[in-house]
């Protein structure tokens, strides 16, 4: 009897309790940011630095579109957040914290930012014994009396927000849950991707553009456990969906336009993008809304073993009268590729140098004798301004060996009364003869 009477007891309380709420007067902890005035209405916190702060939060997850960018971005920003203890020595205290994905969550989920009054947003469920707190969805509260009191968002931004989160939440990582918002990466295709399920990006090296992006797919296979079955290079395929024509080209292209940017405009053309790949070629089935389709296609990374290189004695004769960086704009001249089939560059020369143990230029200069300016001072017994006068007047022979705007020369007594030769001239040969006749001579 009376476990029956405690149970009525506390079904009454419960009921008053609601009824309160439901008139909007039952009295609940108000969060950092709002305060109960003396009359017994809600305003936002009279201390500026709050307001300001919880501004902030809600307007770097509008751009960011997730948690952890907006905790990011407000750390990079040196934000920190406000928390009033609702009780303990430190109640009527105001201490201020670093941003974490937390926090932010807890500010962008509560209902009382948007001016609303609730009740009831959990419920308790009873499973094998064990009692589980659930949060519930706007249309399962008890009570919610939106426009209550003032908020820092209106009602319909707090419901986008909680749509946000939860179409991020199901499509976290590599499945069949609905697309992400977009995020900073480089990868185009971010949200859009799938294979059948839903791609994830990974990250891989880091490059001078960046980090390696790849869309990836794992499942579980029996007796094998998780096991890729379609990994794609991001850079290939982006570039090729980079072609497609569009009306706000313009914007596409503007240098003050992110990563994320991008990917909220490609968002409201394209439903989804189902990549494959045949050995070295990657497709990229587009399906625009409104039911319009269009295929891409591009060219995949090969090793370094399978891909058509400047040979070693194409860029051996090279080298006899080329710099690095002239070396490199003559292989790209005859259409020939880098590794990863990117252009030459001069970087790049130096790396094949050092790998096939290729002379420079400036040591090909020096086993014919050429010198730099300081040794020739030495050697001729005059300055090193005399000899680099006497080189740009033709008294010397003056080659060039170096890139960049301040290039370097080595020097060589002229032969024979032979006109001197001032400046290295870089020929594309044709024949295995060697290129460098005036060097040879």
């Amino acid at each position: 009897m009376s476990e029956v009477e405690l149970h009525t007891l506390y079904l009454g309380l419960l009921g008053g309790a609601r009824n309160e709420a439901l008139r909007g007067e039952l009295e609940v902890a108000l969060p950092t940011g709002l305060v109960l005035r003396e009359d017994g209405k809600v305003a936002l916190d009279p201390d500026a630095s709050v307001v300001s702060a919880l501004r902030t939060v809600f307007a770097a997850f509008s751009k960011a579109g997730n948690v952890g960018a907006t905790a990011r971005s407000l750390r990079e920003d040196r934000v920190q957040l406000p928390q009033r203890p609702q009780g303990g020595a430190d109640k009527g205290q105001l201490p201020w914290f670093a941003p974490t994905r937390k926090r932010v969550r807890a500010i962008l989920d509560n209902p009382r930012y948007a001016g609303a009054y609730v009740y009831g947003r959990t419920r308790v469920e009873r499973k094998a014994g064990k009692a589980t707190r659930r949060s519930l969805p706007p249309e399962e509260w008890q009570v919610l009396l939106p426009d209550a009191h003032p908020g820092y968002i209106d009602w319909p931004a707090y419901l986008r927000h909680l749509e946000t989160l939860a179409r991020n939440r199901k499509a976290s990582g590599c499945g069949d849950g609905r697309a992400p918002q977009p995020r900073e990466g480089s990868a185009l295709l971010q949200s859009l991707a799938i294979c059948g399920r839903r791609l994830r990006v990974a990250y891989g090296n880091r490059t001078r553009n960046g980090l390696h992006a790849y869309y990836l797919c794992k499942r579980e296979f029996p007796g094998a456990g998780p096991l890729t079955c379609l990994s794609l290079p991001a850079a290939a395929v982006d570039r090729a969906v980079d072609r497609i024509e569009r009306d706000f080209a313009t914007l596409w292209d503007a240098p003050s336009t992110s990563h994320i940017d991008r990917k909220q405009l490609l968002v409201l053309l394209v439903e989804d993008a189902t990549l494959d790949r045949s050995d070295y070629q990657a497709t990229a089935h587009l399906r625009f809304r409104g039911g319009r389709g269009e295929t891409v296609t591009a060219s995949l990374p090969r090793p370094v073993h399978e891909v058509p290189r400047a040979s070693q004695a194409t860029l051996d004769r090279l080298l006899d009268t080329c710099t690095d960086a002239e070396a490199a704009k003559e292989l790209n001249r005859q259409g020939l590729s880098n590794w990863n089939g990117a252009p030459f560059h001069a970087r790049r020369v130096r790396d094949i140098r050092s790998q096939y143990r290729l002379r420079s230029l400036a040591q090909r200069l020096a086993e014919h004798g050429f010198l730099t300016a300081s040794a020739m001072a030495q050697r001729l017994g005059v300055s090193v301004s005399t000899v680099r006068s006497r080189g740009r007047k033709g008294l010397l022979q003056r080659v060039r060996y170096s890139d960049g705007q301040r290039p370097k020369h080595l020097y060589a007594e002229l032969v024979n009364q032979q006109p001197a030769v001032t400046e290295t001239r870089c020929d594309a040969p044709e024949t295995d003869e060697p290129a460098s006749r005036g060097l040879r001579d």
